[in-house]
């Protein structure tokens, strides 16, 4: 009898015991956490995102039935540690930042530049704020040291990005195949750049918008064109990431900023060429690493 009593006294204690969680801690002044708080609330149903007062991400449930994009994010929330530098404009950073060992950075105004109501676009199709952050927070969860951020791009990056656009019922996936380029000679101390992200539709899209319909496993690609401000920028080694174009980056408090998000479809004659060309690139991932007045990752390509 007094065995069985220990068995249950310690079973009990086993179900009271709190259990260990992992939190994002979001870091960023008081008016940017604020602003990043809202963009994941105005994604998720089932709760509210709130920071307590060590600025560990927290997720209060309610009545309604909880969505893809706030169960994921709880996910990664009570799975990992995890530090996310928020903040609007930041230098060098396109969309978010890939730091390495646990750290992201998102700029909130190039996040922002995506459309918030998948249903409003007209085809092709392309990504939403909800897309772009589970991109961003999916990399984060899966983050190491900076030579991981290939695994953490494409399995938690690129995947969980997808995931989210299913969820959306966005008939295209972005695949691991992207390009970016400098467009023409600088003017002044801008210097314009283009980022195209290889999609492919996972089911047949109706005529819309001016294009014509897409069958299932058609490609197109979703670009994004901006500026870059500020001297003497190069997009190599913007942390091991982007496209090599044989300049290296200065490590000045540069500004990337994304004029515009659009969708293009290759001509059936140019596609193949287009395909090469992008092939030897390696993925200008969903972080420019470093952006800044608008798009990216530290570190990492979008």
């Amino acid at each position: 009898m007094r065995q069985a009593i220990l068995v249950v006294s310690t079973l009990a204690a086993l179900a009271i015991t709190p259990t260990a969680r992992g939190a994002y801690v979001v870091l960023g002044n008081a008016a940017d956490r604020n602003t990043f708080l809202g963009l994941l609330n105005n994604h998720s149903n089932g709760g509210t995102w709130a920071l307590d007062a060590m600025n560990q991400l927290v997720f209060t449930p309610n009545a309604n039935p909880i969505n893809f994009f706030a169960s994921r994010l709880n996910t990664f929330n009570t799975t990992a540690n995890r530090t996310v530098e928020v903040g609007l404009n930041q230098g060098g950073v396109l969309v978010g930042a890939f730091l390495g060992n646990g750290i992201q950075r998102l700029d909130l105004a190039d996040i922002m530049a995506f459309t918030v109501n998948a249903a409003a676009q007209v085809q092709p199709l392309l990504d939403t704020q909800a897309s772009v952050l589970m991109h961003e927070l999916g990399e984060l969860f899966l983050d190491g040291p900076l030579g991981s951020f290939p695994n953490s791009h494409l399995f938690g990056g690129i995947q969980e990005q997808n995931n989210q656009l299913t969820a959306l019922g966005i008939r295209g996936m972005r695949l691991n195949q992207d390009q970016f380029r400098l467009i023409g000679a600088p003017m002044g101390n801008v210097q314009q750049y283009e980022i195209r992200l290889r999609f492919q539709t996972t089911q047949a899209v109706p005529a819309a918008g001016g294009q014509p319909m897409l069958p299932a496993g058609a490609t197109y690609f979703e670009v994004i064109r901006g500026r870059i401000i500020g001297g003497n920028f190069g997009v190599t080694n913007i942390r091991p990431g982007i496209v090599d174009l044989g300049v290296a980056y200065d490590d000045t408090d540069n500004n990337i900023i994304i004029d515009e998000v659009f969708a293009i479809v290759p001509e059936p004659a140019s596609a193949l060429l287009t395909l090469l060309g992008v092939s030897g690139v390696w993925a200008a991932r969903w972080r420019l690493r470093r952006r800044g007045a608008g798009a990216g990752e530290s570190g990492s390509a979008w």
